[in-house]
């Protein structure tokens, strides 16, 4: 999966993401859940767009 280095939105969005679930571990999504998927997919969707 490759992110355009210019998506400012989207890498802040992943950064957020990321310093969130630091703070808060028991939001930390497991790799086989249905939140997880549902993010990859649309993540997947925003850099298609």
């Amino acid at each position: 999966m490759t992110i355009a280095k210019d998506d400012k939105e989207l890498i802040e969005k992943l950064a957020w993401l990321e310093k969130f679930w630091k703070r808060h571990p028991q939001f930390r999504l497991r790799k086989n859940s249905k939140a997880y998927k549902n993010l990859i997919i649309t993540i997947k969707q925003e850099i298609k767009e």
